[in-house]
């Protein structure tokens, strides 16, 4: 592979080792996927063609994971024989970095089947990260001290994490509230000086998030509701604690986020369809989580489909208690995906589903 710096240009992000980089992309008669790894970089041609593959991810997006969770693993079975060739991963591989482009951002590689072993999903047998580039972001620099530990704020009515009421019309997303209580009692638990600030009622403005931010925050999480603009990605938004003077609720655009400047080591957008975006196939990462990376987040988590309220209340906390007890935010997600593939004694099958669907749903972004 040619060095992009050795002539002054940008350069090829770095692999760790047992990582492997996975880049796709459509010709007009052929779909390839480049895989770069410690050993080198190799090209492979996928099994369908590009008019092919676009349908079969145009129609995993136009499903319903809470009401077709049987259609979504069918479809999964068929994309992942695609996308992930049985000899594509090496052996001894652990991990796999996927830059997330239009289409490819909406695929669910951590519920693939895995090339090594497809009784298992990719996400049992490695780490799964999306990333923007093969191309090296950026440096962050050093880890600043900030001022908050925890910044959280929970917001929304409704059983789906959805801002779409008349889908979705019901109480009050109590199970959020409940939510960021309970993460911020996990990092009390481990560190009582950690300031915390969580926002409720007006004080949780687009201008109070705003100067949190800039102030710097380790983890800014939200529980609330999101709705992706496939059209305007920039109009993609969440919604806010804070009220007008009409009583109408307010929101953060993608927009307003990307115009920020700060410094958080991780966001965690507990909310409907957070990391969606245009179905352009090369048309950059989309989704809210790309706005945070690009204000100065370090990593997001963020979902692909509707999320039920309690059980995201019950995923985030125990994605927490694994972060709060010193473990990294991907390691954190990856283990508690794993817990929840698992069938658990006494849980019905269609209770294990919607763990499943849940814990899949999720998925760790960095530039």
């Amino acid at each position: 592979t040619p060095n992009p710096s050795a002539r002054g240009e940008r350069r090829w992000r770095n692999v760790a080792p047992g990582a492997v980089q996975l880049s796709y992309a459509l010709g007009n008669e052929r779909a390839y996927v480049w895989a770069r790894s410690a050993a080198g970089t190799r090209v492979a041609v996928l099994s369908l063609d590009p008019a092919a593959i676009e349908r079969e991810l145009a129609d995993l997006a136009g499903l319903d994971a809470q009401q077709a969770p049987g259609k979504i693993e069918q479809t999964i079975a068929r994309i992942s024989v695609v996308l992930l060739p049985p000899t594509l991963l090496p052996e001894d591989s652990t991990s796999v970095e996927v830059v997330a482009e239009g289409r490819i951002a909406s695929v669910p590689f951590a519920g693939l089947r895995s090339p090594r072993n497809p009784a298992l999903r990719l996400i049992e047998t490695h780490a799964v990260t999306m990333i923007t580039s093969l191309f090296a972001a950026d440096e962050a620099g050093s880890k600043p001290v900030r001022p908050f530990r925890l910044v959280a704020l929970a917001s929304g009515s409704g059983k789906l994490r959805s801002a779409t009421p008349t889908l979705d019309p019901g109480p009050r997303l109590q199970a959020a509230t409940s939510e960021i209580k309970a993460v911020a009692r996990l990092f009390a638990a481990r560190d009582s000086a950690a300031r915390i600030k969580l926002f409720a009622g007006n004080e949780g403005s687009a201008e109070e998030l705003r100067n949190a931010w800039s102030s710097g925050a380790d983890v800014v999480h939200f529980a609330t509701h999101a709705l992706a603009d496939l059209r305007q990605p920039l109009a993609s938004l969440l919604v806010l604690p804070a009220e007008t003077a009409a009583g109408k609720p307010t929101y953060l655009t993608a927009g307003q986020v990307q115009d920020w400047r700060g410094d958080a080591d991780l966001v965690f957008l507990s909310a409907c369809e957070s990391a969606i975006g245009p179905p352009r196939f090369a048309g950059g990462m989309p989704g809210l989580q790309s706005a945070f990376l690009r204000a100065g987040a370090r990593g997001v988590i963020a979902t692909l489909w509707p999320i039920e309220d309690v059980l995201a209340r019950q995923f985030s906390v125990d994605f927490y208690e694994r972060y709060t007890g010193g473990k990294s935010a991907v390691q954190s997600l990856v283990e508690t995906q794993r817990a929840w593939l698992e069938s658990s004694a006494g849980v019905s099958e269609a209770d294990h589903a919607r763990r499943r669907i849940t814990a899949l749903a999720h998925g760790f972004y960095m530039q």
